[in-house]
C-alpha cells in the first residue's frame, strides 16, 4: 500500500461535529496519483431512543459511462462501516479501501477509488437522535 499523501476531514455541518440527520458528504481525489483512501471513523455516544449510524461510501458512475442522462451514485461494495449503536459507540473504527488489499467485512475493500466519492451518513432512531462523529481520512498512493 501506498503512503499517505494528504488528508481530509469529514462531519456534519453543525459545527460541534454532531450528525442530527442524514448526510452526504462529497470528495474528489486529489491527484491521479491516488488509488485508494483509509477512513477513521470516531463516534461517541449516540443520544435519542434506539438510534443508528449507518456510514458507507459510494461513488459516482457518470451518465455517459451507462448510457443513461444523469450521473448516479452508487454503493461501493463493501465499503461500509458496521452499523453504530449504543451498544458499541465510543470507539474508533477504520475502513480501507485499497487496490489488492486482503478483504475483511467492514474493514478493507480491494478497489480502486474512482475519481468522485461521497460518504453517506444515515442516522435513524426517534426522540431527536444525535452522532458526534468525527471521519479523518487520508489519501493514498
Amino acid at each position: 500500500m501506498g503512503a499517505p499523501l494528504s488528508g481530509f476531514v469529514v462531519h456534519s455541518e453543525a459545527e460541534d461535529g454532531d450528525i442530527a440527520a442524514d448526510a452526504n458528504v462529497d470528495l474528489q481525489k486529489p491527484s491521479p496519483a491516488v488509488k485508494g483512501a483509509m477512513f477513521l471513523l470516531d463516534a461517541d455516544t449516540l443520544t435519542g431512543t434506539s438510534p443508528t449510524l449507518d456510514v458507507k461510501l459510494q461513488a459516482l458512475v457518470w451518465a455517459d459511462a451507462k448510457d443513461a442522462t444523469t450521473d448516479v451514485w452508487v454503493d461501493i461494495p463493501g465499503a461500509s462501516f458496521p452499523q453504530i449503536t449504543t451498544s458499541n459507540d465510543n470507539a474508533a473504527r477504520t475502513l480501507t479501501v485499497y487496490p489488492g488489499i486482503a478483504e475483511t467485512a467492514n474493514v478493507s475493500v480491494s478497489d480502486v477509488l474512482p475519481q468522485k466519492i461521497r460518504v453517506v451518513l444515515d442516522l435513524g432512531g426517534t426522540d431527536t437522535p444525535l452522532a458526534p462523529v468525527t471521519i479523518v481520512g487520508y489519501w493514498l498512493s
